[in-house]
């Protein structure tokens, strides 16, 4: 009995060593557990931590890039503006030059015209002076003649009395 009752002690040593070891590795396996549960919620945290920044970093490239376009967009409108006040400019301008060019030429016209009635004005005075100068030197011709023809009867008619 004595040898049953050694092996039945030695029977409940091997089961309490057993359930010592199964306490010790249920132990070992929720330390173990729980080092990956924090290691893993570590891991999440700092992957969520990389997301907000790489969402940061991303939505402001994409600012800068909206910023861009905008910037590029009122550049080119007012471009597009400083050409159109170009363009209308040079318009004006060649509008402005063809309407002096008509008026100098409109001016050349009555200055020939005026140049024209002048010296047909200076013509006919000219003929006026000329036919008066011959009305008057016919007129002292006549004159002349009839106060020739006026002694020639006188003395016709002295000679005759």
């Amino acid at each position: 009995m004595a040898l049953w009752l050694a092996l039945a002690l030695t029977l409940l040593k091997d089961e309490e060593y057993e359930l010592a070891l199964t306490e010790a590795e249920e132990r070992d396996l929720e330390a173990t557990t729980e080092a990956d549960d924090r290691d893993l919620e570590a891991t999440d945290q700092e992957l969520e931590r990389d997301l907000d920044a790489l969402l940061a970093e991303t939505e402001a490239t994409e600012a800068a890039e909206e910023a861009d376009r905008e910037t590029q967009t009122e550049k080119d409108e007012a471009d597009s503006e400083a050409e159109w006040a170009v363009t209308e400019a040079a318009e004006d301008a060649d509008e402005a030059s063809e309407e002096a060019e008509e008026d100098a030429y409109e001016a050349a016209e009555v200055n020939d015209l005026l140049a024209t009635e002048a010296a047909e004005e200076a013509d006919g005075l000219a003929d006026l002076e000329a036919e008066l100068e011959a009305m008057e030197a016919a007129e002292e011709s006549d004159l002349e003649a009839d106060s020739a023809a006026y002694k020639a009867a006188e003395e016709a008619d002295e000679a005759e009395a």
